[in-house]
């Protein structure tokens, strides 16, 4: 059965969550010490023991607005509901915090995430072109 629950955000938690579900270091002590200077929530859903995935977001610089900037799931554990448990979980949360909308971005080469925010009432508000490729960004009003 798969638990999800908050988490104590460290630059050490971010970087194995990043490590484990990525294959690389994604954050940087930088944005961890941005994110743990605002509301924030991280949230790591667990099988037993195990991590299989994670959601972590931050109030941005936008008043009422929550950013869903990091989160995956273990190949193992995909196709199986868990990011969008953990989307619904985030969002459940930024509400009763008090937050108006929840968006997060993406690249064009990243179509399951697209997908995800579709079938959970996101739309594209912004594309814009970066030396990464083409990136989306979606935002959906609580």
């Amino acid at each position: 059965m798969i638990v999800i629950q908050p988490e104590i955000v460290t630059f050490e938690r971010v970087a194995e969550l990043d490590l484990m579900i990525f294959g690389e270091l994604i954050a940087s002590t930088q944005k961890v010490d941005k994110i743990l200077s605002v509301q924030h929530l991280l949230l790591v859903a667990r099988e037993g023991d195990q991590t299989v995935g994670f959601k972590l977001g931050y109030a941005d610089d936008r008043p009422g607005h929550f950013h869903s900037w990091l989160g995956g799931v273990i190949p193992k554990y995909q196709r199986q509901g868990i990011a969008t448990e953990l989307l619904k979980k985030q969002e459940e949360w930024a509400r009763t915090k008090g937050f108006r909308t929840i968006g997060f971005n993406t690249f064009a080469e990243f179509p399951a995430i697209q997908a995800m925010g579709d079938k959970n009432g996101y739309r594209l508000v912004r594309t814009t072109n970066s030396l990464m490729g083409q990136k989306l960004w979606f935002e959906k009003l609580l």
